[in-house]
C-alpha cells in the first residue's frame, strides 16, 4: 500500500532517537534511484497512520528526497 508522507506521524519518541547519518544514507540511496522498503504503520483512522518500530530513517530518507509517497506494511488491518 502507498500513503502520502502527510499522512504517516512519528512519536516524539521515535524523533529522539533518530539518527541523521542514517536518514542521510537512506536519501543519498534513493537519489541514486535506489528502492526503499515499506515502513512500518499502524492505522490512527481514516486517514491518518503512526509509524511503528522500523522505518523512521527511512521515512526521513524518502522526505529528504523529496518524495511525496511511500510504501506501507498497515500492522493492524
Amino acid at each position: 500500500m502507498w500513503l502520502s508522507i502527510k499522512q504517516i506521524k512519528v512519536s516524539e519518541k521515535q524523533k529522539l532517537k533518530l539518527d541523521k547519518h542514517k536518514v542521510d544514507k537512506h536519501r543519498k540511496h534513493l537519489e541514486e534511484g535506489g528502492d526503499l522498503m515499506p515502513i512500518d504503520v499502524v492505522r490512527i483512522n481514516e486517514t491518518e497512520f503512526n509509524i511503528c518500530g522500523n522505518g523512521r530513517h527511512r521515512y526521513f530518507g524518502a522526505i529528504s528526497a523529496g518524495y511525496s509517497l511511500i510504501e506501507v506494511n498497515v500492522l493492524n488491518e
